[in-house]
Formats: C-alpha cells, sequence, structure tokens
C-alpha cells in the first residue's frame, strides 16, 4: 500500500522536518499511483503539503511529497535560483520549476541531481554533489555532505 511507503519515506516532510521527500513506488496497475496522488492531495491540502509524480516509467513511479511555501522560499534564495537559472530553468516559481524538473527526469539519459534542492539539501552540497559527480564527499548519510558536516550530522 502506498500509505506504508508514505510513512517510512516522507516522515520528516509530514513532520514539517524537511521541506521534501522523494519515494519510488511499483506500479501494480496503469493508475493507481495518479488516483492515490489525487486523493491524498485533497486530504494533506489543508496541512501545506502536496504530492506530485514527477516521473513514470514502465513499472516505478517517482513521486515527490513536500511543502509547497518552503519549497517557494527556499527557491528564491539568491544563489539557488540563479543556479536553476543556469542549469535552463525557466522560472523558480515553484510549479514551474517542479514541472520543469519532471521533464527533465523523462526526458535526460542522466538524472538531473539538482533534485536536491527540491528536497531542501545544502546548496552547497547539491552544488558539490554535482560537480565531483558524487565522489569525494566528506560523510555520508541522508545525503552526501560536502560541507559543514558538525551541522549534518
Amino acid at each position: 500500500m502506498i500509505e506504508t511507503v508514505l510513512l517510512s519515506h516522507c516522515a520528516p516532510t509530514l513532520a514539517g522536518l524537511k521541506m521534501g521527500n522523494l519515494f519510488s513506488y511499483f506500479n501494480s496497475d496503469d493508475t493507481y499511483v495518479e488516483t492515490q496522488i489525487a486523493i491524498y492531495n485533497a486530504l494533506l491540502e489543508s496541512k501545506d503539503l502536496k504530492m506530485l509524480l514527477l516521473q513514470k516509467k514502465q513499472d516505478r513511479s517517482l513521486v515527490l511529497v513536500y511543502r509547497p511555501k518552503m519549497v517557494a522560499q527556499y527557491l528564491q534564495q539568491g544563489m539557488v535560483k540563479q543556479f536553476l537559472l543556469e542549469l535552463g530553468y525557466p522560472s523558480c516559481i515553484s510549479q514551474e520549476a517542479l514541472q520543469h524538473l519532471s521533464l527533465r527526469l523523462h526526458s535526460e539519459k542522466d538524472f538531473p541531481h539538482e533534485v536536491g534542492i527540491f528536497l531542501g539539501y545544502p546548496f552547497e552540497d547539491v552544488c558539490s554533489f554535482i560537480r565531483n559527480k558524487g565522489c569525494n564527499g566528506l560523510c555520508d548519510g541522508c545525503w552526501k555532505v560536502y560541507s559543514n558536516v558538525a551541522s549534518a550530522q
């Protein structure tokens, strides 16, 4: 059931501790995930939470659970905004940026690691992860840390 995956992978966002979490879900049929997302969006709207289907492949769906206000605020920070614009994002308005992220997931050969921005990972760590191709981190946990190890732990 999607509830189990939602709770186990997205608890920090559901609790308001993080702005976003991703989870991958096995597609048991063509419309199940979309139907569940619509149901949960109706239930979660009053809690400033949303679910978005970012990518659907043959047997898997990649779903983002996020807090729209937190994402919108983060995307408006100067360095974050500039970074996304340099990557070809047409806008840093959260809905438009998320649509562009979804488009990149569907059309790009390589995974768009800027997804870390939408999950609330520290900007410096996202940039360093991309620049270092995932290598040379200082420590690993929920994400690969490249700066400020003390606050990440």
